[in-house]
């Protein structure tokens, strides 16, 4: 009798320590460790990838919140970074937000000579706050407390109140006159030339009609970014190429980080273009890359903001309008608009 009550005592120090874990405020899971063969076909990153990346989605749906860490090797050579960058490119293209993504190097100093170990990249899962499914019967993440779509289908992208995932976007009020929004999608484009004017663009791309909202239901839609949308706005733009500031972009960055600093509690939007060449979709993750690397740039500068959003258009809104599969330096660009 003496030694059971022993082990309940030690079963139940386990149960409370296993769960305890659970709870914690960072998990860290290992999710891969790749050693790719050298110059690895794009084709083959993504079947090997994959499944990587599907495994991201489906734990990380029981959390509140996650990031991801992509770790590649750089010990032989600076040119190894092309490795870790593909694993990322793959993970985009399956829809982990670029937002999540934490793209790591390890620098072996003075470099080596194991080639092989500096094609390796490793996927790390960080994982926050564990959400109790028994209380979430349609699986999406959003708890029935919240859900306001019950019966969510499997696999759909969800808002944070558990609905089909779908995107505002909103003409707000400001200060230039003749201002418009051109929103373009693969299924159509709809311009906004009014203030307050809005339309939908659903999950399958498709763009409602424009509708007119009234100034709560904006401020409903939006909270803190409409209470800011009459203060002047700023854009600033950055040339790239290929994922490299170009010279005169570069001198820029300084004068761009100082006016932010002197805002108080600005709105980003951080939005990446790219020129025609190559297809839609893959640009659109190079137009991602482009703004993350500005995004980057913000954090580094321990710059303090409201809001940070980062978008890619993709090749899909030209300043210079080409031919496809055309090289134009003007479209490789990174709009930021500071509000």
């Amino acid at each position: 009798m003496f030694i059971f009550k022993k082990m309940f005592v030690f079963v139940f120090v386990f149960f409370t320590l296993f769960t305890s874990a659970l709870d914690a405020k960072d998990v860290v899971k290992d999710i891969a460790h790749f050693t790719f063969a050298e110059n690895e076909p794009d084709v083959t990153f993504t079947t090997i990838v994959m499944p990587s990346a599907k495994k991201i989605k489906e734990i990380s749906a029981r959390y509140e919140n996650y990031f991801v860490t992509v770790q590649g090797d750089t010990s032989c050579g600076d040119n190894y970074e092309r490795y870790a960058s593909k694993v990322e490119d793959v993970l985009l293209h399956a829809g982990v937000p670029a937002h999540n993504i934490h793209l790591l190097y390890y620098r072996k100093k003075g470099g080596g000579s194991d080639c092989t170990k500096s094609r390796s990249v490793a996927i790390q899962l960080h994982l926050m706050h564990l959400i109790n499914h028994d209380n979430d019967n349609d699986n999406d993440g959003v708890l029935n407390a919240l859900d306001k779509c019950p019966n969510t289908p499997i696999n759909t992208k969800v808002n944070s109140v558990g609905c089909a995932f779908s995107t505002e976007v909103i003409l707000l009020n400001g200060h230039k006159k003749h201002t418009a929004i051109i929103v373009r999608t693969s299924k159509g484009l709809v311009r906004i030339d009014k203030p307050l004017v809005a339309v939908t663009v659903s999950a399958n791309d498709t763009i409602s009609k424009p509708k007119k909202l009234t100034q709560s239901q904006v401020e409903a839609i939006t909270g803190a970014i409409y209470k800011i949308s009459n203060k002047k706005q700023y854009r600033f733009v950055f040339y790239f190429n290929k994922l490299n500031l170009v010279a005169k972009s570069k001198k820029e960055l300084q004068n761009f980080l100082t006016k932010l600093s002197s805002l108080q509690d600005p709105y980003i939007n951080i939005i990446g273009n790219t020129d025609t060449i190559g297809t839609v979709e893959d640009n659109k993750v190079l137009g991602l890359k482009r703004a993350q690397k500005i995004a980057a740039i913000i954090d580094a500068s321990h710059i303090k903001y409201l809001k940070m959003d980062l978008s890619s258009n993709s090749e899909l809104n030209l300043a210079v309008p080409t031919p496809d599969e055309t090289g134009e330096p003007r479209n490789r660009r990174v709009e930021v608009l500071v509000q």
